[in-house]
């Protein structure tokens, strides 16, 4: 099963067994359960990264709390490209990333980093450099 797609197909297995197609959906269920416990590491801990960066501006209230907003964005966006990563989820978080910056990347940019994370662009490693 891809584990970039939302729900498991099971019209493709019809002619498996019973076993197989169940071990696929419960696949697929881990890896959905897999990535919000990537979500719930990120925000925490982007959180707290957020906060050692602004510990200098801790006496001053409503101050504080708008650069918070303004750093967290970015702190939040790279923790969990760089998090989901390293736990198998590249792919996925990447994509991810660039949809929360499309709102100020221009178009151009936005279209290349989105065609660069289609699966279809990735050869298998074993024909890679073959002739």
């Amino acid at each position: 099963m891809d584990s970039e797609s939302l729900l498991p197909s099971l019209d493709a297995h019809q002619g498996a067994p019973v076993s197989a197609s169940v071990w696929q959906v419960w696949q697929g269920r881990l890896v959905w359960l897999w990535r919000f416990c990537i979500f719930g590491m990120v925000g925490s801990s982007s959180a707290a990264v957020t906060r050692f960066l602004l510990r200098s501006l801790q006496g001053s209230g409503w101050v504080y709390y708008l650069w918070f907003f303004i750093v967290e964005f970015p702190v939040y966006t790279m923790t969990l490209v760089l998090v989901g990563s390293c736990l198998g989820q590249w792919r996925f978080f990447c994509r991810l990333g660039l949809s929360l910056w499309s709102w100020c990347l221009p178009k151009t940019i936005y279209e290349q980093g989105k065609a660069l994370l289609e699966p279809s662009s990735y050869a298998p490693l074993s024909m890679a450099g073959s002739t």
